[in-house]
This record gives C-alpha cells, structure tokens and sequence, in this order.
C-alpha cells in the first residue's frame, strides 16, 4: 500500500528495476500506458530490500489471485463468495493509497502523476474524501467576515 502500482506491476518487480539511491523503481507500463518511474518512500525501500535479503523478488508467486483471496478468507477480511462490496480485492489497495495521500493535503495533480492517470476524472474516483474531512474544510471558513458581493 505503499506504492500506487497493479498488481501485474508489482509482481514484475525485480531487483534490477529498482534504484534505491534515486528512491525510485522503473515499472511496466499498463492500461496502455508505458513504463515509468515510481517514487519509493523509506517504507517500501525497507520491504523491498527485505524482499530482496530474503531471495523473494521476483515475486515467487504465480498464482497471486488465488493466493491473495486465500489470505484474506484465511485473516477473516473476505467471505468466501461474498460480493464485490463485501470483499476486499487487491485493486482496493490504489484507493487506499490515493485515499491517504489526499488526506495528507497533498496535491491531486500529483497523486493523478503517481497513478499515471490520463485524466484527472479517474484519480478522483479513488481519492474518497471522508465526511471529517469535508467539516474541517468547511470550517476553516469560521469566523471569516465576508463581505457581501
């Protein structure tokens, strides 16, 4: 959750791709566009370079949609045929993370430029602004002596 990557991204990662001096790793391209470079905060260099001790990258998974939904049934997250709704999928993870972003004020142009979104319209559709978020923005406006137009 702490890269704004698909899942067949993620899993193409290999050591080889990454450039932990630069922070950035060098992902495939996808949905049509090419590859690019992604930011690496000091949370993912830190999994990536255990990953890398821990001979796991590439990822030796291949069947991770599989492995992935066992996990969340298993960890008590999904229910086994539960629906769209109910359960949690792998994609959910770009949302949380353009969620976060946006609640940490930062900028949507640049959250559309991390997802690679040709428009912002998509990154708008992951960034849910929660209703704490949306009294506090309002209530900056408190006090303020408005002028009448």
């Amino acid at each position: 959750m702490n890269l704004p990557l698909r899942r067949g991204q993620l899993v193409a990662i290999t050591e080889d791709v990454i450039d932990f001096e630069n922070e950035h790793v060098f992902v495939i391209g996808s949905k049509g566009r090419p590859p690019r470079l992604v930011p690496l905060n000091a949370t993912a260099t830190k999994v990536l370079k255990a990953m890398i001790e821990d001979n796991q990258l590439p990822f030796p998974v291949k069947d991770f949609r599989k492995r992935w939904q066992t996990a969340l049934r298993n960890a008590g997250i999904n229910k086994k045929g539960g629906t769209r709704e109910e359960n949690y999928h792998f994609h959910d993870l770009r949302s949380y993370f353009a969620s976060e972003l946006i609640r940490r004020n930062t900028n949507p142009l640049i959250v559309q430029n991390l997802f690679a979104h040709s428009d912002m319209s998509i990154t708008t559709v992951y960034a849910q602004t929660e209703d704490k978020l949306l009294l506090e923005a309002v209530k900056r406006l408190d006090g303020l002596e408005i002028e009448p137009i």
